[in-house]
């Protein structure tokens, strides 16, 4: 399809309806401008279940032409699909991309060289294995095959292969089959599998991978070979493994290292560790030709190391892992580690993954190897019983040995960057130099051999330090002269100054080489150090306060290496993208170290420094976000065939993720910090409030961050409670009340606010601060979920939705019928909130859930015939069933043995207080009459009878309780077999109207909570309310009422929480 075909059908995927949008995929032919791509698959989380099935048709016969990035994509958004039908079209997509790929191994080949988000891989893998016949086959006892170009998938090639072949070759298997062979043993292998593993074979192919790695390094001192290599292989080098300092008297001493030979990089110091010979390690360069088929294989062996018996063998997997973290790459690979994150999160799958260790660590091999520390730690450290820890790792299982276990494995992570920092424990620092006249001397290929792993970092920064000062001199030198030569004057002083200006440019390279050399080694260590000691801080159960080494983290690790990426790295005016997220994950370590010293005083000044950088963050993204709207609004005038400013998106759009991931990152480790530090809550009442403000959009921000937001403030309202509560029951204090309105106004966001189209937050789109905002079915998820805990958790937590709830009848109804919202969410919300209750204790539930009852009645009354929009008959009906007739045994868990004849809210209430019980009956009773008789407020015919049906109910109800409590005779009269209670039913109405009143006016504005309603404000109008009489009738029933025995109804501990009401009365028909 041409690009004018393209840009002219697209938007019709945008139609708003689902046949439009489903025709426009089943027609559409695979599009020459592949930036087309990103619109067809977001298709795949259209809300129409259709769509989404044609998506994936469509998209299964394009596997060949789809970029890379947007098959990870969609393969995201296949994995997180709930509905069966979808999920087995997904299937059917990943077959027919296997088959087009000709085997599995085949079709892994094509990412696992190009992608380091092995999680999502390892999905797809899981999947096709468990629904299709390659498990059963892969398990099955077979012949061993020898060559692995037959391992061909079942259906596709006639041989098979089986795990059996692959762990008698294992030595010699390939990335994507050892990659299977992982996936197998996470999760289908039995005990008899794991036992066939030679743990010995995984050692030594480790070791040759580390080795590989150590050649390259070699080749990269090679002038010869210097050139012919790729600038990525050159920027992600690391040091070689060889242990041993050369040092030489001469003059040229730093640049003078015999190259390493082949028994120094493999001289294991277990036996049983085999070696490679040249051809084969010859084989493994061919096959490992960049970092990501090297760390993707890492890891693939260490989880297959785990899932085998290490008993016999902790000297050789502590030999390995050392190696591992000493010199696997790790700087190439950390920009596009989080890169992927920011993917997976932001650009297109809905899915929302907190900014937390685990969810992006665990695609680094750095993290299993920490992991597979910790577990022959607790193995032959002390001999201890372990147990899974769940990431990975094991633990001791005796409590009273864990503390000395952890800080056995803090003093190993210690000692592993501490042999980063300084590989060879060199001293004689104030003896370092670089001499200017012997960077004249040499050569720019012998600088290029300069080997920097023989140094430790402090003589690096004595290096750079001493090379900064000479390129200075040199520059002013330099200037000097260009300055003279402008001055006219003899033919020799001119070529004196010439060949001087020659030298001096000469120099000036050499010196810019060898610094950049330096700066490339620093960057190379520090980000070391930052990924061991961030998975090191995820597995860690230490605290603090029980391991001296990690209460010395910040002084000797983490402010070194926050200061080096956020000052050192911007001052060499180098900073990259990768640097720029070594710069975040530095943050997030600190954060995570906090977390490991609760209760410390120190808390508080971090969380605001935090909270800071996380502003100056949010700011710089929404300069870019303006930037990138106004450049995408100057681009998209100049037409589709216009490629100008195409390139500036892009960068933009980077800065974008970034920015975003950053401020991601700042956001969770302050909530964390807040939600483990809940005693810290009262200082930190601002930070809070600026949430609740990008949460509400009074501060625009991005859809993506507001999501983010809204999600994290949903931990803060449910922990609100967490700190022991000042004052006696029945006295919140005042940050009590702040929580019942920010718990209701999320309440309204989940149930009464639009649902945001599910791009949304691919497209990085505003906030509105003009109007009210949607927000995602996934945060919206979020906040039904948190709502269901709230109920469960305290007296505190009950008591709050209890106040929320009842500000829901009171005031967001009234708001909503003020708005242009829509009204149907509002049912909803209620018919949710009270099956919430039932969760609740069940004495909170008998003396509330009349009175919700009774609340909904005096509103329908006070609203009028608007009430009719909202379906409230049905929702009454509804209502009083689960209160007359709903067996609630089943669904509350302290119901109590002795009632288990007694199973429903009104025998309930009955079988405790008969007398309370019946008044509140009567109530209902006699409100459903007047909103029967009153033609202004139910109109439709259907809707009055199904009120006539509620009302039989409810008498049905009081004819039992009259019936089989005699001692409700004081308030009730029997005559003939006809009874009333002794107080007219007139009286009655007007005592619950006239505290429905008083309440009211106490309540402050009756609108929505300010989480939804517009920043400019919203013209509230108020009807008439004239006072409401009851008339009575042969039917009515009397009763001895009392206003303090029904104002129960409005919570006893309903203090005012606003100023009076006194907007300007209106008429209704306004």
């Amino acid at each position: 399809m041409t690009p004018f075909v393209v840009q002219s059908t697209l938007p019709l995927l945008n139609d708003p309806h689902h046949s439009v949008r489903l025709a426009v995929l089943e027609n559409l032919e695979p599009p020459e401008d592949q930036s087309a791509y990103q619109t067809i698959i977001l298709r795949c989380s259209d809300e129409s279940k259709d769509v989404r099935i044609g998506a994936y048709r469509k998209l299964a016969r394009w596997y060949i032409h789809i970029p890379l990035e947007l098959k990870l994509q969609i393969l995201s958004y296949g994995l997180n699909e709930e509905d069966k039908q979808i999920v087995y079209e997904f299937y059917k997509l990943v077959s027919e991309w296997v088959r087009i790929s000709g085997s599995l191994f085949a079709f892994i080949d094509g990412f696992i060289d190009k992608v380091t988000n092995m999680s999502l891989l390892e999905n797809v893998i899981k999947v096709y294995m468990e629904r299709s016949s390659f498990l059963e086959e892969f398990k099955a006892f077979g012949d061993v095959v020898n060559s692995s170009e037959n391992l061909q998938i079942p259906g596709v090639s006639t041989t098979h292969c089986n795990i059996y072949s692959l762990l008698n070759r294992i030595k010699s298997a390939t990335p994507s089959e050892l990659l299977v062979l992982s996936v197998f043993f996470q999760n289908f292998a039995d005990a008899t599998h794991k036992q066939a593993i030679e743990v010995l074979d995984v050692f030594s192919y480790l070791n040759a991978l580390v080795s590989t790695r150590s050649k390259i390094n070699d080749m990269l001192k090679s002038p010869t070979n210097f050139e012919s290599l790729s600038q990525e292989t050159y920027s992600s080098q690391n040091m070689p493994l060889s242990q041993e300092v050369y040092y030489s008297p001469r003059t040229d001493e730093y640049f003078e290292s015999p190259p390493l030979s082949q028994d120094v990089v493999q001289s294991p110091a277990v036996d049983g560790i085999a070696r490679y010979d040249e051809l084969q390690m010859e084989g493994l360069r061919e096959i490992y030709t960049n970092d990501y088929l090297l760390c993707n294989t890492l890891r693939s062996l260490l989880i297959i190391a785990t899932s085998s018996q290490l008993d016999k063998y902790t000297s050789a997997c502590e030999l390995v892992c050392n190696k591992i973290l000493l010199n696997a790459p790790v700087r190439s690979l950390t920009g596009y580690l989080l890169s992927d994150m920011v993917v997976s999160t932001s650009l297109g799958d809905n899915s929302f993954l907190v900014a937390q260790f685990y969810g992006y660590l665990k695609n680094s091999y750095v993290f299993h190897a920490l992991s597979l520390l910790r577990r022959i730690t607790a193995i032959s450290g002390i001999g201890l019983s372990i147990i899974d820890d769940g990431l990975g790792g094991e633990i001791p299982r005796t409590s009273s040995m864990l503390n000395k276990f952890e800080t056995s494995v803090t003093h190993k992570i210690l000692s592993v960057i501490s042999d980063i920092k300084d590989p060879f424990q060199t001293s004689g620092i104030e003896n370092v130099r670089i001499g200017r006249n012997e960077l004249e001397r040499i050569s720019k290929a012998k600088i290029r051999r300069f080997n920097v792993s023989k140094y430790s970092i402090e003589h690096l920064n004595i290096f750079v330090k001493s090379l900064e000062e000479q390129i200075g001199s040199n520059k002013a030198a330099i200037s000097e002269l260009e300055t003279l030569l402008k001055v006219p004057g003899e033919s020799e002083r001119e070529s004196a100054l010439m060949s001087e200006l020659d030298r001096l440019f000469k120099l000036l390279e050499k010196q810019e080489l060898f610094i950049s050399i330096l700066h490339s080694e620093l960057k190379e260590r520090w980000s070391r150090i930052l990924i061991i000691v961030e998975s090191f801080l995820a597995l860690t159960r230490s605290k603090c306060a029980n391991d001296p080494g990690l209460q010395e983290f910040p002084q000797m690790i983490l402010l070194p290496q926050l200061s080096f990426f956020s000052s050192t790295v911007i001052e060499w005016k180098k900073q990259d993208l990768c640097d720029e997220y070594c710069d975040v994950l530095s943050s997030k370590c600190l954060g995570g170290w906090s977390l490991l010293n609760q209760g410390h005083p120190e808390l508080l000044r971090q969380i605001k420094a935090f909270y800071t950088a996380f502003k100056e963050s949010h700011d710089v993204l929404m300069v870019y976000m303006n930037k990138f709207t106004e450049l995408s609004k100057m681009v998209q005038k100049k037409g589709v065939d216009n490629k100008d400013g195409d390139e500036e998106l892009l960068v933009i759009r980077q800065r974008i993720e970034l920015q975003t991931l950053r401020c991601e990152m700042y956001l969770a480790t302050i909530v964390d910090l807040l939600i483990t530090n809940v005693e810290l809550r009262k200082d930190c009442v601002d930070i809070v409030s600026g949430f609740w403000n990008i949460v509400s959009g009074k501060v625009a921000s991005t859809k993506y961050i507001q999501s983010v937001t809204t999600r994290l403030s949903c931990k803060l309202v449910l922990t609100d409670f967490f700190e022991p509560a000042t004052g006696v029951v029945g006295n919140e204090p005042v940050e009590d009340l702040e929580s019942v309105e920010r718990l209701r106004g999320l309440l309204e966001i989940a149930f009464i606010l639009p649902t945001s189209p599910r791009t949304l937050l691919s497209s990085y789109k505003f906030t509105n601060t003009t109007t009210h905002t949607s927000f995602s079915p996934e945060d919206k998820h979020i906040i039904v979920n948190m709502a269901c805990l709230y109920p469960t958790l305290s007296y505190r937590h009950l008591k709050a939705y209890h106040r929320a709830f009842e500000h829901i009848f009171l005031r967001s109804l009234h708001g909503l019928l003020e708005t242009n919202l829509p009204l149907v969410g509002f049912s909803s919300l209620v018919v949710f909130t009270m099956q919430m209750f039932l969760k609740a204790p069940l004495h909170f539930i008998t003396r509330k859930y009349a009175n919700y009852i009774k609340w909904l009645l005096l509103v329908t009354i006070d609203e009028g015939n608007v009430m009719e929009k909202l379906k409230v008959t049905s929702l009454l009906h509804n209502i009083i069933c689960m209160y007359t007739r709903e067996d609630i045994s089943e669904t509350n868990q302290s119901f109590p043995q002795h009632l288990q004849d007694v199973k429903t809210l009104s025998s309930i209430c009955s079988h405790e207080n008969a007398r309370e019980a019946l008044f509140d009956l009567r109530d209902i009773r006699i409100l459903i009459i007047y909103i029967i008789k009153d033609a202004n407020i139910i109109k439709t015919r259907a809707n009055i009878q199904v009120l006539k049906d509620s009302l039989n109910l409810v008498n049905e109800e009081i004819d039992r309780i009259v019936k089989e409590h005699e001692d409700v005779s004081a308030i009730v009269e029997v005559e003939a077999g006809n009874y009333r209670f002794k107080t007219p039913d007139d009286a009655a109405f007007t005592a619950l109207v006239e505290a429905y009143d008083a309440y009211v006016s106490s309540v402050g504005e009756r609108e929505c909570v300010s989480l939804i309603v517009p920043t400019g404000g919203v013209m509230m109008r108020r009807r008439n309310r004239t006072r409401r009489t009851y008339e009575s009738s042969s039917e009515s029933i009397s009763s001895d009422y009392t206003i303090s025995s029904e104002t129960e109804c409005m919570d006893e501990e309903g203090e005012d929480d606003g100023e009076g009401d006194d907007e300007v009365e209106t008429d209704v028909s306004e």
